[in-house]
């Protein structure tokens, strides 16, 4: 039985540090399992405007969901982490991925500010970064996703286990062999 997470969020708002530890926990337990991290994909798109939410990102996560529903055609599971800020394109995303799992990481400005290691909102006050979600570029929450993690509360293992458990009563994810994961 194969799915797609679909992580969305800030930037910075801890997606892809969650999507890393469920991909994680599912490939130790033996499932065929990807993950498409809108950073690492955007990294093949040289000349695309990567943080453009208007283009780039949309692009991207277009990109990511047709990647998505080819991988799960074939029974692998995929974890995408992406902001994705247009509730629209998400709508999309269900629409061509049959078992499509929206997370909501739900978080303040602040909060993703705090978490910014790689300092792209400071990039983005200073006018480095146009049209970036969050500062001059709107983010639309999900109307109704599947799940909801508070990031400001919830520890990343906490995160993990919110959306394992979800699986698990869900999907009935259970351990079984398979192949390792692979990160896109």
């Amino acid at each position: 039985m194969s799915f797609t997470i679909w992580l969305t969020g800030l930037p910075a708002i801890g997606k892809s540090t969650t999507a890393r530890q469920v991909c994680d926990v599912l490939s130790t337990k033996g499932y065929p399992v990807e993950l498409l991290d809108s950073d690492t994909v955007a990294g093949y798109f040289g000349t695309l405007p990567a943080w453009d939410a208007d283009a780039g990102r949309d692009i991207i996560a277009r990109c990511m969901a047709v990647t998505a529903m080819h991988l799960n055609r074939r029974d692998i599971i995929c974890i995408c982490a992406a902001t994705s800020p247009s509730r629209t394109i998400r709508e999309q995303h269900r629409k061509l991925i049959p078992r499509y799992i929206e997370v909501y990481c739900r978080g303040t400005i602040e909060t993703a500010r705090q978490r910014d290691t790689q300092g792209l909102y400071t990039l983005a006050d200073t006018g480095f970064i146009e049209k970036f979600t969050g500062v001059d570029a709107p983010y639309e929450a999900p109307g109704n996703p599947e799940l909801i993690l508070d990031m400001a509360s919830l520890s990343p293992p906490a995160c993990v286990e919110t959306i394992l458990a979800y699986l698990r009563k869900h999907l009935k994810i259970a351990s079984c062999p398979g192949n390792r994961a692979r990160n896109v």
